[in-house]
């Protein structure tokens, strides 16, 4: 599975089947690796949720900044 990480060309190709600690269970290896993926998910959402939050804050200081110069006007 190929992943991409959020504003960078980064991609990091994860292994289906990991020797987690020359542990031979395949089952447990496969658990181990459907959780980084999941954790990697995870964290590229939250990082694409932040990239939203920034671009709304920097809208609300926009629209104080123009409602406030038209009260000056």
């Amino acid at each position: 599975m190929n992943i991409s990480y959020v504003n960078s060309n980064k991609t990091t190709s994860l292994p289906v089947e990991l020797d987690a600690l020359n542990n031979k269970d395949i089952s447990y290896a496969k658990d181990f690796s459907y959780a980084k993926d999941f954790f990697l998910y995870i964290e590229t959402q939250l990082k694409i949720a932040k990239i939203f939050v920034d671009l709304e804050k920097k809208y609300q200081v926009l629209l104080q900044v123009k409602f406030f110069t038209h009260l000056l006007i």
